[in-house]
């Protein structure tokens, strides 16, 4: 492996066949990866056109983090403490900004392409098994947590447009706008077969965050002085439930299940061009976060909710735009985790290289089912808050270090080993008070609530439909 001129190194691409792929560790080829997309020869040169750039992947991998989890960021600064809260979001950004990094290196140290591979490379087939699992439970849970969000705020905003006439209506049901949301948008996305396609779809659904973001702001400057009462515990710098804050935060930033999806949509595939990737994606979405969780948490303080969207009247236009933005956002990220769900189906059960019609199987399985799933419930958080402890930190804290720690074969007290190891203690810490509040909550019992006014909401609620007939009204007596 040769060195660059800038230092960097020389990697070969990682998609290579079984064949040829004979490294020192113990590996079965069993499990060696069939390529997302599959092309013939004579379309190798077409195929490199659909390759991403610096630029490209940066959105890909920003949309990629933010997901649902970035709504929660407020509550997760509430449980912390506002200025612990803080720090630890920073950190928790740098940790996963290191672990991309160190999670490619690993895999170009022993020549895989996947998250599974890697860590098999590492730890042998018991390796292989726990990170199947856990890469296929992650976005498959988050793909069921979409749906469930984009039918509750689609609801609200037919609600606030129609008005009273359809309640009790098929218009005024959840399940038809997920199904109609599905149809149209999600799953047509879904079934494209190479994820630099959608690029385009990144940038448009970080430009609704963007959006959103400012819209937190300006509610922070003109709700300052709302009904939301101030407490004395509202300003503390730190709260003893910070971990609990720390597994939102970790939920809210993995993209590992995406990471070699992303990497190998590149152009120019080396360590250092991806170092450039990470540090630029999640510069940005460090700020997205930090702007959302500050302002938001500011905004409601004691009355924050898992979910800020909560927080707004029901009757607040301009909190039903950001639920439309939000939604939109939600909508082109969810095609990112079924690109994982089902490449991690092809890397399990099958040997051959994808075809059209499997590809399409295969799309249609998974979203069916994560469809059929978010219709029967609206309440998934208890589920989320586990695949969050238990998928999550595991995924950011402990595998990749791990795994890069492993490979690089060095003895475990070496400097270069440091970083890796304060990076596995505390994701170890995580994951067993993460636990333990799972249980402690699950003991007190769960409970769900959606669409309830908060107790600041005291005008009474008006629709779009209302307020356009009130001031038709006004216009016609003037």
């Amino acid at each position: 492996m040769s060195e660059n001129k800038d230092g960097s190194r020389n990697t070969t691409p990682l998609l290579i066949s079984a064949s040829t792929n004979k490294s020192s560790y113990n590996a079965t080829e069993e499990h060696q990866k069939v390529p997302l997309v599959t092309d013939t020869e004579a379309a190798t040169n077409s195929n490199e056109n659909l390759k991403s750039g610096l630029f490209g992947a940066c959105f890909n991998t920003s949309n990629s983090i933010i997901g649902a989890g970035i709504i929660g960021i407020p509550y997760a600064i509430g449980t912390s403490g506002i200025g612990l809260g803080s720090i630890l979001l920073i950190l928790t950004g740098l940790i996963n900004d290191y672990s991309l990094i160190i999670l490619i290196k690993a895999g170009t140290l022993c020549n895989k392409s996947t998250y599974q591979e890697v860590v098999q490379a590492a730890f042998g087939k018991p390796g292989y098994v726990v990170i199947t699992f856990v890469q296929f439970l992650y976005p498959y849970l988050a793909m069921v947590s979409y749906n469930i969000i984009v039918g509750d705020n689609l609801t609200k905003l037919a609600e606030w447009i129609g008005g009273h006439s359809i309640t009790g209506t098929i218009l005024d049901s959840r399940q038809l706008y997920i199904a109609a949301a599905n149809i149209v948008i999600m799953v047509p996305i879904s079934l494209f077969r190479n994820v630099s396609r959608l690029e385009k779809f990144a940038a448009f659904s970080l430009s609704m965050i963007i959006l959103f973001c400012a819209f937190l702001i300006y509610k922070l400057v003109i709700m300052v002085d709302t009904a939301v009462p101030h407490l004395p515990s509202d300003w503390e710098f730190a709260k003893p439930k910070f971990l609990q804050g720390v597994s939102i935060m970790a939920f809210a930033y993995l993209c590992h299940h995406n990471a070699f999806l992303i990497w190998d949509s590149l152009r120019i595939k080396t360590t250092s061009q991806w170092a450039k990737i990470t540090h630029s994606s999640m510069s940005f979405v460090v700020v997205m976060m930090a702007i959302v969780g500050c302002c938001g948490y500011s905004t409601f303080r004691s009355e924050i909710q898992g979910n800020i969207l909560e927080n707004f009247c029901n009757n607040d236009i301009m909190a039903n735009i950001a639920r439309l933005m939000y939604t939109t956002n939600i909508m082109l990220t969810y095609p990112l985790e079924c690109f994982v769900v089902r490449e991690v189906i092809e890397n399990v059960f099958f040997k051959s290289p994808q075809t059209l019609l499997r590809h399409v199987i295969e799309t249609i399985i998974i979203t069916g089912t994560t469809l059929a799933i978010s219709l029967s419930t609206d309440c998934v958080s208890i589920v989320l808050e586990i695949t969050g402890v238990v998928t999550a930190a595991p995924m950011i804290f402990l595998f990749p270090a791990l795994c890069y720690m492993k490979l690089r074969n060095e003895p475990i007290l070496s400097k270069a080993n440091v970083l890796p190891t304060v990076v596995v203690v505390l994701g170890v810490g995580v994951v067993c008070v993460g636990l333990y509040q799972v249980i402690e909550h699950l003991i007190a019992g769960v409970t769900c609530s959606h669409g309830a006014e908060m107790p600041y909401c005291i005008k009474t609620n008006t629709t779009f439909t209302d307020e356009v007939s009130y001031r038709y009204d006004l216009l016609m007596v003037s």
